[in-house]
């Protein structure tokens, strides 16, 4: 059975070039991000970004033009009496 901390532990990657180039190794413990990095020349560790969670969608309010407003189109509301 797996753990439940699911994305909240610290992972990290071992990147080429600097930090600049492309990733080697993606993620694990520090320890073992730090003896992959051993094997490739110039390369970096950091730690893995964390991903963002997915934001929600938010619905569209939509506003309909009352009937009254419509031009050709007579209402019993929009007529006056007099």
């Amino acid at each position: 059975m797996s753990c439940g901390c699911k994305n909240k532990r610290q992972q990290w990657e071992v990147v080429a070039d600097d930090g600049k180039g492309k990733v080697l190794f993606p993620g694990g413990t520090k320890a073992t991000a730090d003896a992959v990095s051993k094997r490739y020349k110039g390369s970096v560790v950091r730690e893995k970004a964390k991903p963002e969670p997915a934001k929600r969608a938010t619905p569209t309010i939509t506003k309909k033009t009352p009937a009254s407003t419509v031009p050709g189109q007579s209402t019993k509301a929009n007529t006056v009496k007099t």
